[in-house]
């Protein structure tokens, strides 16, 4: 009795082809019955987005691998010859490749989170979305010293994060550390005007201070103290910068500025 060997391999062929869709089909439907449930959740806005972020990317890698397992035995069968085109990709795909490098770097160090305050290569927002490709920011600006939204989405490859260093204003806590200048005049009473200033700052400040002290976040400012401090800077001749340092929640360090400037100039 004659064996058909082509007719035995196309119909295994065709088996795993069927059992990847199959599977294929069944990640995908999980995948979407727990975006749903996460959606419809009562968690707050940042933590959906970072679950659901985090959903995705799992979902892709499941995928991955399974079709890694049903066609093991094709891909190595053919690894040899695909060598030469590999490499070929490698190169041509380099920036791809380190942004999947990067997204792991990510994965692994946690560098930063949906809804932190970061600087990545050279922009200034708050993390909208992560992927193991990109990064999505909301960017902040201009310049350091302002904390209003441009209306502008920048997306940023991962590829930065191997090649630069990542800014994270707000460090995963609720109350952190700011520093913010006003310069006045040396002939005026520049101690008069600090010790007016470090008041206001005291007083606007003192509802955060007591939150940090709550959620034991004063032993991680154990070397710089909570209570608002200032430092004098001799800018020329005529004027002097007072650089003040007090405690505010990561995202209302612009507001908190704001109240202290206004009701010091008033």
């Amino acid at each position: 009795m004659d064996f058909d060997f082509s007719s035995i391999y196309s119909m295994v062929g065709s088996s795993k082809a069927i059992f990847s869709v199959i599977a294929v089909l069944i990640v995908w439907l999980l995948r979407s019955v727990v975006l749903r449930s996460i959606v419809k959740g009562r968690l707050d806005i940042d933590v959906k987005k970072s679950w659901v972020t985090q959903i995705k990317n799992l979902s892709f890698i499941l995928i991955f691998f399974i079709l890694i397992l049903i066609w093991s035995a094709e891909i190595q069968s053919v690894a040899l010859s695909l060598a030469a085109f590999a490499a070929a990709i490698a190169i041509a795909g380099k920036e791809m490749i380190l942004c999947f490098l990067g997204g792991l770097y990510k994965a692994m160090a946690h560098p930063y989170r949906i809804g932190d305050r970061v600087q990545l290569d050279g922009h200034r927002g708050t993390v909208s979305e992560n992927s193991l490709i990109s990064t999505i920011i909301l960017e902040i600006g201009p310049g350091n010293g302002n904390y209003h939204y441009t209306g502008k989405v920048i997306s940023i490859p991962n590829s930065v994060l191997l090649l630069g260093s990542v800014v994270n204003e707000t460090n995963f806590k609720k109350v952190v550390p700011h520093v913010f200048s006003v310069e006045v005049k040396r002939d005026d009473n520049w101690q008069q005007s600090e010790q007016r200033i470090l008041d206001i700052a005291t007083d606007k400040t003192r509802d955060y201070i007591k939150l940090a002290q709550r959620e034991q976040v004063a032993k991680e400012f154990y070397n710089i103290g909570l209570q608002p401090k200032s430092k004098i800077q001799i800018k020329d001749f005529q004027t002097i910068i007072l650089h003040l340092r007090i405690v505010a929640p990561a995202d209302q360090k612009g507001a908190v500025v704001q109240e202290i400037i206004r009701e010091y100039l008033s």
